[in-house]
């Protein structure tokens, strides 16, 4: 069926959420008008099916209309009753026994990997940032993440007695809003980087040399894969990455200097 979302994501349609977003983002990069200037057009109308498809299958209520409409759910339902029994798939990339140690090799990586799972689709919507150009979606939600980020980051690092820290709320905004777009995601992804750790930490006993620990971590670990992805880490001559982490620093040190005070 040329128009099913699943043939044009090239995908099963028993896949999981993980496996579709892996090939979305591998064929978003394939098709990608940039990546294709002698013939873009075709490269648009690819990325308008790929769209489309996403939009379908990556939605649970519009992916579950479709499946039913298409007989994929009573599938599914096989499939899933036998979670331990291996299916084979194949297509172009499967069958291929090089992509499919390719494909092997990138999950591993991505079991092991330090950077949260939630962040994959960041580090691809960075790449277009890095290019000047931005993306809708990711506007839209872009103030409503960097206030709750915050929130959550001065909630989990502030000591149980702190006072009240709503002043460095707002000079973490300040500073944010100094940034330009670019800047702007960079500071995002880095937060969204950090909170899964410190959300780790729920249990233990808190202290401000573990917060700084985590925080020199994900420094580290935004400065390693930005520099892998060859991506910007200054903005005037300062790096952004630990500009941001150092102003997360001092508001940790701030909080819990004033606590022992």
């Amino acid at each position: 069926m040329p128009n099913d979302p699943y043939a044009i994501l090239q995908v099963p349609p028993d896949a999981t959420p993980e496996t579709i977003q892996s090939s979305y983002r591998r064929l978003a990069f394939q098709f990608h008008p940039d990546r294709n200037p002698e013939r873009q057009p075709w490269a648009e109308e690819q990325m308008k099916r790929l769209n489309a498809a996403y939009a379908v299958v990556s939605s649970t209520n519009r992916r579950a209309e479709h499946d039913r409409r298409a007989g994929h759910d009573r599938k599914r339902a096989q499939h899933d009753a036998r979670p331990n029994e291996y299916v084979p798939f194949t297509s172009p990339i499967t069958s291929d026994p090089v992509r499919s140690k390719q494909a092997d090799i990138i999950r591993e990586r991505r079991r092991t990997s330090p950077y949260p799972p939630e962040t994959e689709n960041d580090w691809f919507f960075l790449q277009i940032y890095a290019q000047g150009r931005g993306v809708p979606e990711v506007e839209q939600r872009a103030a409503r993440e960097i206030d709750e980020s915050l929130r959550d980051f001065l909630r989990l690092t502030a000591p149980p007695d702190a006072s009240e820290w709503a002043q460095f709320f707002d000079e973490a905004l300040t500073r944010y809003g100094a940034f330009g777009r670019y800047e702007q995601f960079v500071a995002r992804l880095t937060l969204r980087t950090l909170l899964p750790s410190l959300r780790g930490t729920a249990d233990e006993k808190p202290d401000a040399l573990m917060f700084r620990s985590l925080i020199i971590r994900t420094n580290n670990l935004m400065q390693d894969r930005m520099g892998t992805e060859r991506l910007r880490m200054n903005d005037r001559g300062k790096n952004i990455v630990t500009e941001w982490c150092a102003l997360l620093l001092s508001i940790v040190e701030y909080l819990w200097n004033e606590a022992a005070a």
